[in-house]
């Protein structure tokens, strides 16, 4: 999953938890609306708040798509996003 994510810093493999916790945020943004799947739902609060906010970055990105198809950046993701 290495590449350049939504927030604007790049994944290396050393960021895996960070790549891991953006696609885990598309994923959840995928599974219906933003109502019925809000940002808000984010299961990171650490400390210095990087998964928190690789999270979120994954979960606006998605949300981005909403209405069409998901860019799935480099995640291993596919479908449509409700709007």
């Amino acid at each position: 999953m290495a590449g350049k994510m939504e927030s604007g810093y790049t994944v290396t493999s050393a960021d895996r938890r960070l790549a891991q916790a953006y696609c885990e945020g598309m994923a959840h943004r995928i599974q219906g609306t933003a109502l019925a799947f809000p940002i808000t739902d984010n299961p990171y609060s650490d400390p210095d708040g990087e998964l928190e906010t690789a999270w979120d970055a994954g979960w606006n990105s998605a949300n981005g798509d909403a209405g069409g198809v998901l860019d799935p950046k480099n995640c291993a993701l596919s479908g449509n996003v409700s709007a």
